[in-house]
């Protein structure tokens, strides 16, 4: 990873984060529909990026979008009729930017709803304190366990609120948006899927993310309605795929590589693809992978949602994103 690309980067996330919140408060209208947004995002990208063109436009993987209980991995498809009250709603805003695989992955949570203010710090304050704990030799179970108190000492209407046990922060590899060093909100799952001893080391570089509900931790995965994929192995049994589904592949192939995409992204580059068909040929081929959206149906329930990416150096950690801040 190179480290001062990724500062430009950061940077620039960070302007389009300005960008999108004046945008958003300057909105003559409360419904914001979430299409109209994801393009935006997308098209602040590209302008922000302009100069520096590689895969995808600069985009590292689909315009998260996730309204109120929906947790994360929602992005709205091209008929999407979704939207979100700026005034009532919790939108969490999770956008990715990259330069040759050199990847800023971070988010915020917008809301006008001064009533979801405690859901909406929890998350806030459970990424700044992890941050500024993090650094060479930090054990990773300490840093969940950090992040599973500050959220858990935060109520909202008299009861205490939980962090989402079962999505995680992670580091991030070259063209890879999710390593294999994670940080749950949950003791046993961080347990189970890293080394208890397992420990930040230099030259690493993380996505501090934590979410905060005040539901019961009732996650699903809404298999009805999924917009992100990935390449799994786009080499296998190549000679079964019929047409169409290899100019998906070669698609996916020479504006993806292994970034995330969204059925969308496809459809501006080949709009000829029967998208639908395609998907389903190669996920059947298992070449690819894909990411339903995450929700906490519990009832009534509000999910906040902050992150920064960061790059562990031999004295401290740097913040390259700063929406936690």
């Amino acid at each position: 990873m190179d480290l001062d690309k990724l500062k430009e980067l950061g940077l620039i996330h960070k302007k389009i984060r300005i960008d999108i919140e004046d945008w958003l408060n300057n909105s003559s209208s409360n419904t914001i529909q979430l299409l109209e947004l994801a393009n935006y995002i997308e098209t602040l990208i590209e302008n922000h990026t302009k100069d520096q063109r590689s895969l995808n436009r600069n985009i590292a993987f689909p315009v998260g979008l996730n309204n109120n209980n929906v947790v994360a991995h929602y992005t709205p498809n091209d008929n999407s009729t979704h939207s979100f009250n700026k005034e009532k709603d919790m939108l969490k805003i999770d956008y990715g930017i990259h330069y040759n695989g050199n990847i800023i992955d971070s988010a915020f949570t917008y809301s006008n709803n001064t009533d979801l203010n405690p859901i909406k710090y929890a998350a806030k304050e459970a990424v700044s304190k992890v941050i500024k704990e993090s650094g060479v030799d930090v054990r990773l179970l300490e840093l969940s366990e950090l992040a599973t108190e500050i959220i858990e000492s935060y109520e909202y209407n008299s009861k205490p609120l939980s962090i989402v046990n079962n999505v995680a922060s992670h580091n991030i590899e070259l063209y890879k948006i999710h390593g294999d060093k994670l940080i749950y909100g949950n003791t046993e799952l961080q347990k189970k899927h890293c080394s208890e001893d397992a420990t930040m080391k230099e030259n690493e570089c993380y996505a501090i993310e934590f979410y905060a509900t005040n539901g019961n931790n009732n996650i699903v995965m809404d298999e009805t309605n999924i917009s992100h994929y990935m390449v799994n192995d786009l080499l296998s049994n190549t000679k079964t795929l019929s047409k169409n589904a290899n100019l998906l592949k070669s698609c996916i192939l020479n504006h993806f590589h292994s970034l995330p995409f969204c059925k969308r992204y496809i459809s501006i580059y080949n709009p000829n693809i029967k998208i639908n068909r395609a998907i389903k040929e190669l996920f059947n081929n298992n070449s690819l992978i894909s990411y339903p959206p995450i929700i906490d149906k519990s009832p009534n329930t509000y999910v906040s949602q902050f992150e920064d990416t960061i790059y562990i150096t031999d004295s401290t950690s740097i913040n390259l994103s700063n929406n936690s801040e």
